[in-house]
Order: C-alpha cells, then structure tokens, then sequence
C-alpha cells in the first residue's frame, strides 16, 4: 500500500469513528434547502420560468439522493482509485516511489551523516554567486521586456 493511501485510509477511519457525517448531512440538507428555495424565487422573479425551476429541482433531488450516502460513496471512489493505482505498480514492478525515495535518503544519511551537511555549508558561496549571476541574466530579460513597449511607441510615432 502507498504511503498516501494510508494516510488518507488513517484519515477515513478517523472521521469515520468521529461520526461526524451526519451532522455534515444535516447542514447539507438544510444548505440545499436553502438554496432550492433560492432558486424558486429567483425562478419566480424571472418571469416563473418553469425550465429553471425544473433544473434546480432536480439538482435537490440529486444532492438529496447523494447526502446520506455520502461517505459510502466517497470510500467506494476512493477504493476504486487505490485499486487502479495497485494494478499500476503492480504492472511495472516499481513500487511505492515515495517510501523507496526515503528508504534512499536514510541510507544515504546512515553513510555520510554530518558531512554531507558540511559539503552544503562549503558550496554555499558558490552558489550564491550563482544566484547573482542567474539574477542578472533574468533583470536583462526584464529589461529587454519591459523597455518593448516604450520602443514600440516610438516606432509608431516615427512612422506616423
């Protein structure tokens, strides 16, 4: 399993135990009653338009059908995409390249530990100037840009 996939999974178990969809569903409920009845006077005011009070009904009647089964749903995608994403590694033989990338860096701090953090200090000042040199580069660029439209005047009024 990746490391994202559990991460999110912890975070559906957790608000799973909480019980917190149903007082989401609730505040849904209310919100999309809200807003049906929003869009019947605004149906209303725009002359009783039959069509747009057809559509926002049937946006309630949808959001009316998914609330209850919103959590259900939301794990169904979800289980859906971590299977799709299971057939990928499992087709390339790769794996997760996250927990290899730190398995990578531990290793690599196991061998080098602190001097690798003292090859960063020595090559600070090159790269700084670096850093000045790129920044230089990137103003002329910036200059050239911005100096465009002010040429591009001139050449209009020279050749009126």
């Amino acid at each position: 399993m990746f490391y994202f996939q559990q991460l999110l999974q912890t975070a559906l178990n957790g608000i799973d135990t909480a019980k917190r969809y149903g007082r989401c569903a609730r505040c849904r409920r209310d919100d999309s009653s809200l807003e049906f009845l929003y869009s019947a006077y605004q149906a209303f005011a725009s002359g009783g338009d039959v069509r747009m009070l057809a559509i926002s009904g049937i946006k309630y009647l949808i959001l009316g059908l998914y609330s209850p089964t919103m959590a259900r749903c939301f794990a169904t995608s979800n289980g859906m995409f971590n299977s799709v994403a299971n057939s990928f590694t499992n087709s390339t033989g790769v794996g997760d390249l996250f927990a290899n990338w730190m398995n990578q860096l531990a290793q690599y701090w196991q061998a080098n530990g602190n001097t690798s953090l003292w090859n960063l200090v020595t090559g600070l000042a090159s790269g700084v100037i670096s850093l000045i040199l790129i920044l230089t580069r990137l103003s002329y660029f910036l200059f050239a840009i911005s100096s465009l439209p002010s040429s591009m005047r001139c050449m209009a009024r020279c050749s009126t």
